[in-house]
C-alpha cells in the first residue's frame, strides 16, 4: 500500500494530487515540508485533487484537514476535486464535504479563486 502526492502550480493556486493509500500522516512528511514552504512564500490557494486515492484512513483525513486549516489559517483556501465514489461517501459520511468546497474541474477551482478570493 503506496502513497504517492504531487504539488503542481496552476493559475492562482497549486494543486496537490494524492495517489494511493493514505492512512497515516507520517507517509506526507516531505509533502507537509513543502506545503510549509509554500504558505511561507505567499501561496494560500490549494486544489486537493483525489482522484487517484484507492483509500484514505483516518490519518488521511488529518493531512486534508492540515492542509485546509494551514491555508485558512494565512487567509487561504483549500478546495478538494475529484473524489471517487468510495472518498466522496466517506466525506459525506464524516460530514467534510460540508467542510470543503469541491469543484469538478481545474476550470471550475480557476472561477471559483478568481471569484471568491483573488
Amino acid at each position: 500500500m503506496t502513497f504517492e502526492y504531487k504539488i503542481e502550480p496552476a493559475t492562482g493556486y497549486h494543486t496537490i494530487a494524492l495517489k494511493g493509500y493514505l492512512f497515516d500522516k507520517s507517509q506526507t512528511g516531505l509533502m507537509y515540508e513543502q506545503l510549509d514552504e509554500l504558505i511561507a512564500t505567499g501561496n494560500l490557494y490549494y486544489v486537493i485533487d483525489l482522484g487517484g486515492l484507492d483509500n484514505l484512513g483516518s490519518g488521511g483525513i488529518q493531512v486534508m484537514l492540515h492542509i485546509l486549516t494551514k491555508a485558512r489559517n494565512r487567509g487561504g483556501e483549500a478546495l478538494v476535486t475529484n473524489p471517487p465514489a468510495r472518498i466522496k461517501n466517506l466525506l459525506t459520511i464524516t460530514k467534510l464535504d460540508s467542510i470543503f468546497t469541491h469543484v469538478e474541474s481545474d476550470e471550475d477551482a480557476t472561477k471559483y479563486f478568481n471569484q471568491a478570493h483573488l
